[in-house]
């Protein structure tokens, strides 16, 4: 789920937690440093589905994610993770796929067992 931030600041949080530059951004999405600059510093607040798309690929996001940010989608009611693990597993070999499954399987067993509720 999209929290209520703008998504400059979204970004801009996503810049710092990754240790990236708007210039690293800008090269790996193959846009011009002043796209990047003019929404960090608030001057584009909605950018086109292709700006968005190129910060999705650069970010290792799904697009899903960064069209909610942008307001391109409205807020959806899934589990905020799921889109960005469906991006990641559809990238992996059938042999991680099941890695990452059995993971998961095991987590929610851990908790299980600690008493932890599963539907948080």
């Amino acid at each position: 789920m999209v929290d209520d931030r703008s998504f400059p600041e979204w970004l801009s949080d996503e810049l710092k937690e990754r240790s990236l530059t708007q210039s690293e951004l800008a090269r790996q999405a193959k846009l011009s440093r002043s796209v990047i600059q003019k929404i960090v510093n608030r001057l584009v607040k909605k950018p086109d589905t292709d700006t968005c798309r190129a910060i999705a690929g650069a970010l290792n996001l799904s697009p899903i994610t960064v069209f909610r940010y942008a307001k391109h989608l409205p807020p959806g009611d899934e589990i905020p993770e799921m889109v960005d693990l469906e991006e990641v597993m559809s990238r992996l070999s059938t042999e991680k796929r099941e890695e990452v499954v059995a993971l998961a399987r095991a987590m929610l067993t851990l908790e299980k067992q600690r008493g932890k509720s599963v539907s948080q």
